[in-house]
């Protein structure tokens, strides 16, 4: 995200993409629970930003690497994650 993240908020998730990309899911990792939720699928790489609603997290906690973009067909075949963010009050 670029800008501030808040619990239960809307949350903008960007990313660059090149001719040839593949579609892909986003899943959602809860490292607690070791779960990966799907909360878009069939993702055109060309749309370069996906809007969400973010979960409800305690203020002041770094979530690490919560997103990631997958292989539509095969879960594990992870193309990247997003980087590491606080959640904000």
């Amino acid at each position: 995200p670029t800008v501030a993240v808040h619990s239960s908020s809307p949350v903008t998730i960007t990313w660059t993409s090149e001719n040839g990309d593949p579609t892909f899911s986003m899943e959602l990792i809860n490292l607690s629970f070791n779960r990966a939720y799907a909360i878009a699928n069939n993702v055109d790489p060309s749309e370069n930003s996906r809007t969400i609603n973010f979960p409800e997290v305690p203020a002041g906690r770094v979530v690490p690497k919560p997103y990631e973009f997958v292989n539509i067909a095969n879960i594990n075949d992870v193309y990247t994650t997003t980087g590491d963010f606080a959640i904000e009050d």
